[in-house]
């Protein structure tokens, strides 16, 4: 962001002061923003440059600003406004060379379709990434207050509580109230009240709570005693954690609705469809293409139910962020996973694997020679639906197997946080030094998880040689660098800065802190259990029912194909012994043979087809599971790998029993046929 002139000389002077808030720290802080709104600067500057644009009308132009301003986004108005339509026009351009390559009418169609739905995407562009960020930002708000009410128990100055807050946080919102300060620096506002009140208003509507329970806050300020004080900032905290709680039951009983759309429009009703294919084709015969059942079933189908259903699931309430393992130094990049000591890219052992499983099906249809569709054509035809499944699974659990164990281990720790927290201040109060505090914490929780993170911080300080903040905080060596964790970092922060001025204060400041954490971990666990049978659904859904009703109608389907076949050519046998006779009596025979088999799909690719429909729709209720979940990288992951590996497994099992069975059936009635 651009400094205007006149606040350069007011910030220069507020720099030097002793006592400033904003430090180069909270400057870089405020200009944070993730990739995917650098990605939408750029490609708004990129449709401007080729969709010149002037200065738009004053009410357009008024309705970009806010949105821009509260995305902190490098964009002018009418780059945005010029986004649609450039997503429009190169898209029916691309498509339109497609079409006079292909002189195919229905490629023209589909890039019109395509083009029109980018322009309203384009056009909602800035309202998605608005609401995308309150969402997120709504990940943080019980941290936020947390963070303040902390800070103000131990410290009762709004402005440090607000840097502190905006130090800890690592997502929208630590930039949004390091961006506060900016603005309280360059004189924007008078006070820290007025800034505050003023960025609250975008979360009136959104989450008043959060509102709420930064005026309670606010409002200890003015509390006429120390109680009193204290008071009102347990009752910010009582009211972020009780309009979560509120927030997530509705939405928990919100989700029975789109959980029954999704398994009604999602599978049944496609597999309706699937079930009349057969049908269809024989009698439209050629003008049926294998194409438009892959661009239906395997591109739009998935997509469009994408889009639907994770919109919906999306919506969840405010939670709590998940620590990010990736800053651990042990553990791989994304992409990547462990063996014993080297670390080694999944894609490649996961297509390999893939590729050896699905040979046999790739050697069959390569080989098969022309004839009349059979029941083997689906048995070998499973190895490739099954290695394509296998891989993308074998896929997900290398990419989240160390990730996995490691985010477990944090979430214990932060479970088991506040205890040690009390335990420490206990120690403290009692006169002993931090250093020995810390010692006796680390025998007491022997056995638990958080015991690891206290003999990290010894393992420091006796075998390094370092002190209590450098054991906890060192960029290569400290605790929280091995163990991070957000809440765990802000927490040891606060601590270490309170043992710096006073012990006994520091030891009267854990308490809190550990009665704090100890209500946000039962908030945590209640939401839970509020999801519990939503999420028991949909995992049933993506592991049995989905592929039980997907391998019975691919067995279905292959039924109907073989006796239609046989149909077909028994009826174009009796025409042509009739000799093309005109008889009443030769109708029957024609109308048979217009079970014509020329424009059948194989049924190998007709197999696939479906197989990959499997795979993607287990695959979009692993996306909305993690949704639900508040999870990120490592679930989404997670729950595709063990998703797909028991979809598949079953799958398989059911459509081999159900071809067994289907073999003596299909003996009977083609000799019935014929």
């Amino acid at each position: 962001m651009i400094i205007p002139e006149k606040y350069k000389k007011i910030l220069e002077k507020y720099r030097k002061s002793e006592s400033r808030l904003i430090d180069d720290e909270i400057l870089q802080k405020k200009e944070w923003k993730p990739k995917l709104f650098i990605q939408y600067e750029n490609l708004c500057k990129l449709a401007n440059r080729i969709v010149k644009f002037g200065r738009l009308r004053e009410d357009i132009e008024k309705k970009y600003v806010e949105k821009i301003e509260f995305l902190n986004l490098d964009v002018k108005p009418e780059e945005v406004h010029a986004l649609p339509i450039f997503l429009f026009i190169m898209t029916v351009a691309i498509f339109s060379i497609l079409f006079l390559i292909t002189f195919n009418l229905f490629v023209l169609i589909i890039g019109i379709f395509v083009g029109v739905f980018l322009y309203y995407a384009g056009s909602r562009s800035l309202d998605y990434l608005y609401s995308y960020k309150l969402n997120q930002a709504s990940n943080e708000i019980v941290l936020a207050v947390l963070y303040l009410a902390i800070y103000m128990r131990y410290s009762p100055n709004l402005e440090n509580a607000v840097k502190f807050a905006a130090m800890s946080l690592t997502g929208f919102l630590g930039a949004d109230f390091a961006k506060i300060l900016w603005k309280l620096s360059i004189k924007q506002y008078d006070n820290i009240l007025e800034a505050l009140n003023d960025y609250l208003k975008i979360w009136k509507d959104y989450r008043p709570y959060f509102c709420e329970a930064i005026y309670l806050i606010e409002s200890s300020l003015y509390q006429p005693s120390e109680q009193m004080r204290l008071e009102m900032l347990d009752k910010a905290i009582n009211r972020i954690l009780d309009g979560v709680y509120s927030d997530m039951v509705k939405y928990a009983n919100s989700l029975k609705l789109p959980v029954s759309a999704l398994y009604m429009l999602g599978i049944t009703l496609p597999l309706l469809t699937l079930t009349l294919i057969p049908i269809a084709i024989s009698f439209l015969g050629r003008e049926i293409n294998p194409m438009y059942f892959v661009l239906f079933y395997d591109i739009i189908l998935p997509m469009a139910l994408y889009v639907s259903t994770v919109t919906v699931f999306s919506k969840r309430p405010s939670g709590f962020p998940k620590p990010d393992v990736f800053q651990n130094p042990d553990m791989p990049p994304k992409g990547y996973f462990k063996l014993g000591n080297k670390t080694y890219r999944a894609l490649p052992v996961a297509i390999i694997i893939a590729f050896i499983v699905a040979l046999p099906s790739i050697w069959y249809i390569a080989l098969r020679p022309e004839g009349p569709p059979a029941l083997q054509d689906v048995l070998y035809t499973l190895p490739a639906v099954f290695g394509i499944g296998l891989g993308i699974s074998i896929y997900g659990h290398l990419v989240s197997k160390d990730g996995l164990k490691l985010q477990r281990l944090i979430k214990d720790i932060e479970r088991e946080y506040g205890i040690s927290l009390f335990q420490l201040g206990t120690i403290l109060d009692e006169g002993e030094p931090a250093e020995i505090a810390f010692k006796k914490v680390a025998k007491i929780v022997e056995g638990t998880s958080v015991e690891l993170l206290y003999k990290k911080i010894l393992h420091n300080m006796t075998k390094l040689g370092m002190g209590l903040k450098r054991a906890i905080f060192d960029p290569k060596y400290g605790a929280v660098i091995y163990y991070p964790s957000q809440l765990l970092r802000s927490i040891f922060k606060l601590i270490i800065s309170a043992i710096e001025k006073n012990v006994k204060a520091a030891a009267k400041a854990l308490f809190s802190v550990s009665e704090y954490l100890r209500r946000v971990n039962e908030v945590e666990m209640k939401l839970l259990d509020l999801l519990s049978e939503e999420l028991s659904s949909l995992r049933f859904q993506g592991s049995f029912v989905a592929p039980l009703m997907i391998a019975v109608v691919t067995a279905l389907d292959a039924l109907m194909t073989i006796i239609l076949y046989s149909i077909g050519e028994k009826a174009a046998l009796l025409e042509k012994i009739g000799g093309g006779a005109a008889s009443s009596l030769m109708a029957v025979p024609m109308l048979l043979s217009s079970f014509g088999v020329t424009g059948q799909i194989p049924l190998t690719i007709f197999h696939i087809i479906i197989g990959i429909f499997l795979i993607e729709i287990v695959c979009i209720i692993a996306i909305i599971i993690t949704n639900i979940e508040n999870g990120g990288y490592i679930e989404l992951w997670y729950n595709i790998s063990r998703l797909l590996l028991f979809a598949v497994i079953a799958y398989s099992g059911i459509v081999v029993t159900l071809i067994f069975i289907f073999g003596g059936l299909v003996t009977t009635l083609v000799a019935i046929a014929g």
